[in-house]
């Protein structure tokens, strides 16, 4: 039986909310800092299953910031920009990787690594159009999303380390007064973008290969969306 540790927290947050342009633009920004004891962390074990343990000291820290801009009566506009340190600074139990050095517990140390899914810089930009047409409203959107290079292997694996990318999504609608049809557009640039990746159970115990699996990001997706309001 697998044992581990509550997780502890502590936390602070300083934020501002702000309204400018004579109330036509918002901006909001929040500067963060948590200090995690026994961070619990899931790994794979190399075998079969995932092993959940402590990492005793973990720092997470960062700003953000978002907001938007009444451009005139039918444009607007939304921005975002969030900067996120993640270091284990005391994580010298970790699962290894394949061909990573153990210690002599069968341990390997990620003090001073990022954790996964922990992208250092992610910009979102986005644009929005409303117009009416007779009785009916046309609406338009597009937004777009930088996310900076990130790891997405459960155990730190360097082939695990996915480039940074770019989403962009779109949608046009008209809307009358109980109905919505929709065409909506997702990864329109069609980037191949990994979203999580593991080892194959006993490819390493049993077969001694580093061998994946991974999940992949949808593609270029194109839907027509309807919507009846009773």
């Amino acid at each position: 039986r697998f044992e581990f540790d509550e997780e502890k927290v502590t936390a602070i947050e300083l934020g501002s909310k702000m309204r400018l342009a004579g109330g036509r633009s918002e901006l909001n920004v929040a500067i963060f800092h948590m200090d995690y004891e026994d961070l619990q962390v899931s790994q794979f074990d190399g075998a079969v299953g995932f092993n959940i343990g402590n990492a005793k000291s973990t720092i997470v820290q960062g700003i953000e910031m978002d907001g938007r801009w009444q451009l005139s009566s039918s444009w607007s506009g939304s921005y975002g920009v969030a900067v996120l340190d993640f270091e284990y600074e005391d994580f010298t139990n970790g699962n290894c990787h394949f061909g990573q050095p153990a210690d002599a517990n069968g341990f390997c140390d990620y003090t001073g690594k990022r954790g996964v899914y922990t992208p250092e810089l992610t910009v979102n930009l986005g644009i929005d159009y409303s117009q009416p047409i007779g009785n009916l409203w046309f609406n338009a959107s597009l937004d777009a999303q930088w996310v900076d290079e990130q790891q997405v292997h459960v155990n730190l694996d360097p082939h695990g380390e996915v480039d940074a990318f770019t989403l962009v999504d779109m949608r046009l609608a008209l809307e009358g007064d109980n109905w919505t049809l929709a065409l909506l557009g997702k990864n329109l640039l069609n980037e191949e973008i990994i979203a999580y990746s593991a080892n194959m159970p006993l490819s390493e115990s049993l077969l001694g290969t580093n061998t994946f699996y991974s999940f992949l990001r949808r593609p270029r997706t194109l839907a027509l969306e309807g919507t009846i309001r009773f």
